[in-house]
């Protein structure tokens, strides 16, 4: 069922396409991150509450991610709710390569430590989070490690 709020965030969309492809999904240039981001705020900002805001935020994110602002990218990932599960999980991933790229090794033990620990945190992917919880320990070895 298509409520009002649902129906004017699918003109906001309809209207991004048409403006960055000539009405051809496939025809969006890669590389439009600054309309995108705009579009992008835009939505979040006049649908705060609808369902997709979370898919908004990991678009955010990895445009974000893309253009190297990780800062600000892991603003955007942390933003996602477990009410989203699958949106959730790929923000914390990739926020768990952002920490891996800055070496802030005790942010990336933390978030996933949070992640284990916490009983409304979908458990999926638990096995890929333990190994993401023990990756800092390796790399911080990394020099003591034989080179194949």
């Amino acid at each position: 069922m298509i409520n009002s709020q649902s129906f004017a965030a699918w003109i906001h969309v309809i209207r991004y396409i048409q403006r960055f492809s000539n009405g051809s999904p496939q025809l969006i240039i890669a590389r439009d991150y600054e309309p995108a981001l705009e579009t992008i705020g835009d939505y979040l900002k006049n649908f705060a509450r609808h369902q997709r805001v979370n898919e908004a935020h990991v678009l955010r994110g990895d445009i974000l991610m893309g253009q190297g602002f990780l800062e600000e990218a892991t603003a955007s990932f942390d933003s996602v709710s477990w009410e989203s599960p699958d949106m959730y999980l790929y923000s914390l991933f990739q926020r768990g390569k952002i920490y891996r790229a800055l070496e802030d090794y005790p942010s990336m033990v933390q978030m996933f430590k949070t992640f284990l620990d916490e009983e409304e945190s979908p458990k999926i992917r638990v096995s890929e989070a333990l190994y993401w919880l023990g990756l800092p320990a390796g790399w911080e070895n990394r020099s003591s490690l034989p080179c194949f």
